[in-house]
């Protein structure tokens, strides 16, 4: 690996590295801005800066334990693979929810999960394979030495990283086939998170995303995925047939704040 790739891939490590060093977690959490991504985060959680920090602070209401608590619950007890689909109005806190659950799952219940966060699809959209490259990686970044048989996660980031623009779909779905050997093997869910998913849904072309947008469409060996929209956003996955036929519904009553609001929480069936 040049020292160009060895400097990035480092910095992806590093990054997982700052969230699984410790945090405060009993009222609040201070966490560095590259803990949650190795990509620049969504300007929703730059707001929530403190000072001149690279940080922010997140402030554990009840209401947030007891949501990311009851979706946990639903993500380890349900048999099967499930699409799930947040809606709510602008501002209640959808992106604050996900960023909760991804950052518990990451670091409380890595043994049982292992998740691909795509944050900001508006900064996706701008550099597409590099973005997501860094993400599946910095997903994987706990099993860097024992990731594969055949390739190191180091030497998959270079192979990806160097991998022509007509090679790069086959090269990722290698990379996520093996992805999928490795999470049977250890016993882990693999989840999908895709937040503010109408921002990338005016790309779909007759029902599918292009590469590398398609993706999210169906990630090779995930056993959930979660996207969510604002409700008075154009969303692709409302216009889907599969949203047309969903099976089941579960809505979750939040207290956020001094008012009572409710997302809905919907899970419809792959199969």
């Amino acid at each position: 690996m040049d020292s160009e790739n060895e400097e990035r891939f480092k910095y992806i490590m590093d990054s997982y590295q700052l969230l699984q060093s410790g945090f405060d977690w009993s009222t609040t959490m201070h966490i560095p801005f590259r803990a949650v991504s190795p990509n620049s985060i969504t300007h929703r959680f730059i707001r929530m800066k403190v000072f001149s920090e690279d940080k922010f602070v997140f402030l554990e209401l009840e209401v947030n334990k007891a949501m990311t608590s009851e979706i946990i619950n639903l993500l380890k007890n349900l048999k099967g693979a499930r699409d799930w689909y947040f809606e709510g109005p602008q501002g209640i806190g959808k992106s604050f929810a996900f960023l909760h659950l991804v950052l518990v799952l990451r670091r409380f219940y890595k043994h049982e999960f292992r998740v691909i966060y795509i944050n900001n699809p508006h900064e996706w959209k701008k550099s597409s394979w590099r973005y997501i490259l860094n993400e599946v990686i910095y997903t994987f970044a706990e099993d860097e030495e024992k990731f594969s048989n055949t390739f190191t996660l180091k030497q998959w980031y270079e192979r990806l990283w160097k991998a022509e623009a007509d090679k790069r779909k086959d090269m990722l779905q290698g990379f996520l086939e093996a992805a999928e050997d490795y999470c049977k093997k250890q016993g882990l869910k693999l989840l999908g998170v895709l937040d503010q998913e109408n921002e990338v849904a005016n790309l779909r072309d007759q029902g599918h995303y292009p590469f590398p947008f398609d993706f999210y469409d169906r990630i090779s060996g995930s056993k959930y995925l979660i996207t969510c929209a604002s409700a008075d956003n154009w969303s692709s996955v409302k216009k889907s047939q599969s949203w047309q036929n969903l099976r089941s519904e579960i809505k979750i009553s939040l207290e956020r704040l001094q008012y009572q609001v409710n997302y809905n929480f919907i899970t419809k069936s792959m199969f």
